[in-house]
This record gives C-alpha cells, sequence and structure tokens, in this order.
C-alpha cells in the first residue's frame, strides 16, 4: 500500500541530524526560542558558539543583536 504522506515515510527512513552533530562538523543552525514570540525572529547558533538573533523582512533575514 503507498503511502498518502511520502514526506513522513522519508522522515522515518532518514533522520535529521541532531543540532550537535551538525555544530560538530562545523554547520550553522537556526532555531525558534520562545523568549522571542515573534514568528519572524530566529536565533542562529554558529559552530563558535556565537548565537545572532535575526529577523525574516520577506526575502532575506537581518541582524537584530548579537546574543
Amino acid at each position: 500500500m503507498e503511502s498518502d504522506f511520502p514526506f513522513e515515510e522519508g522522515l522515518k527512513n532518514d533522520p535529521s541530524t541532531p543540532a550537535a552533530d551538525m555544530l560538530a562538523k562545523g554547520i550553522s543552525i537556526s532555531y525558534g526560542d520562545d523568549r522571542f514570540p515573534d514568528p519572524n525572529l530566529i536565533v542562529e547558533e554558529s559552530p563558535d558558539g556565537t548565537k545572532t538573533l535575526l529577523r525574516f523582512n520577506g526575502v532575506d533575514f537581518d541582524v537584530v543583536k548579537t546574543l
């Protein structure tokens, strides 16, 4: 039987890399933070530990501040 949600099947077969593993490989991660409830705000964390608050402007991201 074919799945009605092939995307979900893909997730089951190819789990995401945990954030710590991505940082260890030198890849920045982005995530929401409850301290900033605006849905246009995200935190970007770099492998060197730098965290930056970004705001989506409709096309790209603007730096709000370094955390």
